[in-house]
């Protein structure tokens, strides 16, 4: 018995020991979580600190939850009728204030531009789009935008209609042979592979062919660029703890698919690399007038006598300011950014505004039989469709205005306020992500008489002088409005003629009426559109080379 003492001391000594270090343990994660759960409380006050309502956050998500709910169009609703036109959110614990007064988008954008000249970074600026006009900050932004700006004045845009018009061709013959086969067509689909086409061979001179094949690579890719999801870690860190966005870019992770954004990467290189080796053969006959040309050229260029006659006073200013940069020239990175940009940008938006204003047609056909009118007189036909006719159309514009207006491809659009900022008895932080509420600034009836009316006579010449100028947001608006504008009214535009040539849009059985919108600041319907075709009698029979 002497000699089992001692062990059954040990052994309660090392029980005690055992529940000595779990309690311990324990307190140590309680009070770590404690202390977490009043760090979380302080930051979701940040707001409220400022006078700046919000909807109750939830510990660490913030209203995420709440935002991945929802759609965006009934959020926004929602929250402007009980907070009013400023009101905040969290982003997990990051303040975003939203914005839908007109008077303080317009002081913000233009008066005010220098304290809210830049976007504020958010992790997923990763390579390249570092270096884009999407994520440059100050006088490294408005150098490169200087730069870019005349790439897209109205005489490049004369050169790229051409090229977009015969983009169109296997679009009509696509549509023609799902016709014959009894099939429907979905907009997403149909307009998301001409739209590919249309920016690659703009872009990057290239013929990619996304419409003849649906495994083209360059559909594939951007897809993937386009595909965030809650499964991808880094994501997950860039919107609830970005303050660790530095370790993931340490780490080389990014919210993107590298591989996509490699083989975009290898696209620009090669594009490059042909141009250069071809530079002697290249005569007038044979130059290059994509986008990505244009900029490898935009710093060896010189203006013209007759180029300065057919200059706007926009592009005047733009030169005298390029000069006074001291002829800024772009380093490759910068070259790679812009045009992957460009390309990656347009997918998106531009398909989405091609599908909404399909449907928009096929469910308001009286509107789809003025503007097919006016298509009759002025374009008839396919080698009709010039820039100058197209930007004669004065309904076609009305009617892309007003699908901008009832479905704008961006919901929102974000602002970096730098320092302390008051406005009209409401202070903006310092150092704080504000969003302007664009959907409901564009439904708002204090500025449009029954908004939710698709009404494209809103947008004659009087509407538009009567209007506030911050009424109407689709491309943004001031010094950093989207810098490519003209090109993409002229591709939807020309789109919708082409189309309109040959046939009338009608809704089906598949019809989503009306289209469930995307959600977290997206329109795009996850559905997609879907639409039935009948053949004009005048159409076109044969495609045109």
């Amino acid at each position: 018995m002497e000699t089992e003492a001692p062990a059954s001391q040990a052994m309660e000594s090392d029980v005690s020991e055992a529940g000595w270090l779990s309690t311990s343990t324990w307190l140590l994660l309680l009070s770590a979580g404690l202390l977490g759960l009043m760090y979380d409380y302080w930051c979701h006050q940040f707001l409220s600190r400022y006078g700046i309502q919000s909807p109750t956050p939830l510990p660490i998500l913030g209203n995420m939850l709440w935002l991945m709910r929802h759609d965006f169009q009934t959020m926004s609703k929602d929250c402007r009728k009980k907070f009013g036109k400023v009101y905040g959110m969290y982003i997990g614990r990051r303040p975003l204030i939203m914005i839908s007064d007109v008077d303080r988008v317009q002081q913000i954008c233009v008066k005010d531009f220098a304290i809210f000249t830049n976007r504020k970074p958010r992790g997923f600026e990763s390579r390249p789009f570092d270096k884009s006009l999407l994520s440059l900050r100050d006088k490294h932004w408005k150098g490169v935008r200087s730069v870019i700006s005349p790439t897209f004045s109205a005489s490049k845009m004369k050169l790229m209609a051409p090229i977009i018009n015969k983009c169109l061709d296997p679009t009509i013959k696509i549509v023609a042979k799902l016709h014959g086969e009894g099939k429907n067509i979905q907009c997403k689909d149909l307009y998301g592979s001409l739209t590919l086409d249309t920016i690659g061979n703009c872009a990057f001179g290239m013929e990619v062919n996304c419409q003849d094949d649906p495994n083209n690579p360059f559909l594939e890719n951007s897809k993937k660029i386009f595909d965030f999801s809650f499964m991808n870690f880094a994501v997950v860190i860039l919107l609830f703890f970005p303050g660790f966005t530095f370790i993931l870019n340490k780490l080389n992770v990014s919210a993107y698919d590298y591989k996509a954004i490699d083989f975009f990467d290898k696209v620009v290189d090669e594009s490059v690399h042909l141009r250069h080796q071809s530079e002697a053969q290249e005569t007038a006959e044979n130059k290059r007038v994509d986008f990505l040309q244009l900029m490898l050229n935009v710093h060896k260029e010189t203006t013209t006598d007759e180029a300065a006659e057919e200059a706007t006073q926009e592009e005047k200013e733009e030169a005298k300011y390029r000069q006074s940069m001291s002829e800024k020239k772009l380093t490759m990175e910068e070259i790679k950014a812009q045009a992957m940009l460009f390309f990656l940008g347009g997918y998106e938006t531009t398909s989405t505004t091609l599908s909404m204003a399909s449907y928009l047609l096929a469910t308001n056909p009286d509107i789809q039989d003025k503007l097919i009118a006016e298509v009759d007189s002025m374009a008839p036909t396919r080698d009709d469709v010039t820039y100058d006719i197209v930007f004669k159309m004065a309904y076609l514009d009305m009617v892309v205005c007003e699908t901008l207006r009832f479905y704008p491809p961006n919901m929102v659009t974000t602002r970096f306020c730098a320092s302390k900022y008051t406005y009209k008895g409401i202070t903006l932080p310092p150092l704080t992500e504000i969003a302007f509420d664009v959907l409901s600034i564009h439904h708002d009836p204090e500025l449009w008489t029954e908004p939710d009316k698709f009404i494209p006579e809103r947008f004659t010449k009087e509407e538009r002088e009567r209007r506030h100028p911050c009424a109407w947001l689709p491309f943004g608006f001031g010094p950093r409005n989207c810098v490519a504008m003209r090109f993409a009214l002229l591709q939807v535009k020309i789109a919708l003629i082409r189309m309109l040539q040959n046939y009338r849009l009608e809704t089906c059985a598949e019809t989503e009426i009306p289209p469930k919108l995307g959600k977290m600041g997206f329109i795009t319907p996850p559905n997609g559109v879907i639409l039935s075709v009948v053949p004009r009698s005048h159409g076109e029979t044969t495609t045109s080379e």
